[in-house]
């Protein structure tokens, strides 16, 4: 989750309402000495589904990805990502440990990219002709990012960019033991492949 400071109602507002949702849940659990407050901060949340489709804000370009609109190339954005699975993990182990304090981040270590999120389908389903087989140059990601609902803003802080994760809290407090990425990526895009729309 980004700093207050860098989003607002104008700019990506759907972090900026999950950031003034945590700092709300904050100041009212110190307002009292009834309960104690844990936060589990995931990644872009992935992995299999009970439903056939999501209206999630996050998952609205890796739809994209799969529905075929970045089949010419793939533009160079990564994704700190978490499997749906290791966050119930998490919710259950921060809820059961009355040790577990403060916030944990969980998040595989590193990002993963359309590039290389394409690739890891394609050695399961190498006939699938709507996934990106190369990587776009970021130059036309910036003349044709707007055309996509991508503001200029987004695309000057998320093209190109990557970081490593913190997760060692989770793993040193909660127990968590991470799914491999390629695996939670395969079982996102399996468990939608039957139900999703023609693009």
């Amino acid at each position: 989750m980004g700093a207050a400071g860098d989003v607002s109602v104008e700019n990506n507002p759907y972090h900026y309402a999950k950031t003034l949702a945590e700092r709300a849940a904050w100041e009212a659990a110190g307002a009292q000495d009834r309960w104690r407050m844990v936060a589990v901060n995931p990644g872009l949340i992935l992995g299999p589904s009970f439903t056939p489709a999501s209206s999630s804000g996050s998952l609205f370009l890796l739809d994209e990805l799969f529905r075929g609109y970045f089949c010419y190339g793939a533009p160079d954005f990564s994704f700190t990502t978490a499997d749906v699975r290791d966050v119930a993990d998490a919710h259950i182990a921060a809820a059961g440990n009355p040790a577990a304090a403060g916030r944990y981040i969980v998040a595989a270590e590193t990002m993963t990219s359309f590039h290389e999120m394409a690739h890891i389908i394609l050695d399961r389903h190498p006939r699938d002709l709507r996934l990106p087989r190369t990587r776009l140059p970021h130059w036309p990601v910036r003349v044709l990012g707007p055309s996509f609902g991508l503001t200029q803003d987004y695309i000057r802080k998320h093209l190109g960019i990557r970081f490593r994760v913190d997760n060692s809290r989770s793993i040193d407090e909660l127990g968590l033991t991470y799914r491999p990425s390629a695996q939670t990526l395969l079982d996102h895009y399996e468990s939608r492949r039957p139900h999703r729309r023609r693009g």
